[in-house]
């Protein structure tokens, strides 16, 4: 895969892939989708973060229990699926990723909320965070452009604050 330096898709999901690091897949920098739900990968290279073109980023159903800080770096992302891993918390630089439009991180272990940098997610219209431990999502009712939200099966007790543009909750 090295060597086809103008791919720009790549989906190998629904394989039993265990790492990446021999894949050497940090030559593929013109990449803009990469799907690899399904596997069995416990963790990303960290060269993940030098996927400046990068837009797709699907790792759901694999083994994560952490998010990648370095994830927070590819500024061009606009649509990220992790659900069903074990990830336990979201980075604070999460809020680095302002181009962001769609957040799936269902079926996780996020307890209490999400980190206050979330806020910063001006473009987000869809966020998915079914199935975890979140008790609050109050920081969501702060983005201008939410329009589907997905949130049951947490432990939230209370909320305060307006969905203006909520289509689907």
């Amino acid at each position: 895969l090295s060597r086809a330096s103008r791919l720009t898709i790549l989906d190998v999901s629904n394989n039993r892939l265990e790492q990446l690091e021999h894949a050497e897949l940090y030559r593929l920098q013109g990449l803009i989708s990469l799907k690899l739900a399904n596997n069995r990968l416990t963790h990303l290279p960290s060269y993940f973060g030098a996927f400046k073109s990068m837009r797709t980023l699907n790792v759901s159903s694999n083994f994560l229990d952490t998010f990648p800080r370095f994830l927070c770096e590819l500024e061009g992302l606009v649509d990220i699926d992790m659900s069903f891993n074990a990830i336990s918390a979201i980075p604070d630089e999460i809020g680095n990723l302002k181009s962001l439009e769609r957040f799936v991180i269902t079926n996780n272990r996020i307890s209490e909320s999400l980190p206050a940098s979330f806020s910063q997610l001006y473009n987000l219209k869809e966020v998915d965070v079914r199935y975890n431990a979140l008790s609050s999502i109050d920081v969501i009712a702060a983005l201008p452009r939410v329009e589907q939200l997905s949130a049951d099966h947490n432990s939230i007790s209370v909320f305060e604050g307006t969905f203006e543009k909520i289509r689907v909750l």
